[in-house]
């Protein structure tokens, strides 16, 4: 199979490669102050500044951690063969959790230090 025809790596390097850059972007050039418009906004974040750089740091991490994960996973999808459905559900679920976790860490950070 070639790699084009491998749904599966496509869906993961096309999210993955884009965390890893988006992530290296942020923690390089952070958001200094509260915005609607770049970095990790939510209510818990935009509280105050304090919070608003803990979570910026913090879901960049996550974030170039996702990115890796997904990248090397889709790499990883070039040994295995998955036919085409599966691999496009599983590649949207994994994609979709990915995120999940990323905001579940994230939130779970800014609750723990920030009571």
């Amino acid at each position: 199979m070639a790699w084009t025809e491998n749904i599966f790596l496509l869906l993961t390097l096309s999210t993955g490669l884009p965390f890893v850059i988006v992530s290296l972007i942020t923690m390089q050039f952070p958001p200094k102050t509260i915005n609607h418009l770049y970095g990790y906004r939510t209510k818990a974040s935009m509280k105050n500044q304090e919070r608003w750089n803990f979570a910026q740091k913090y879901s960049s991490k996550q974030l170039l951690f996702c990115g890796l994960f997904l990248t090397l996973v889709g790499l990883i999808s070039t040994i295995i063969t998955i036919e085409e459905p599966t691999s496009i559900y599983s590649g949207i679920i994994l994609i979709v959790l990915t995120l999940v976790i990323l905001f579940y860490n994230t939130e779970t950070q800014l609750k723990k230090r920030f009571k």
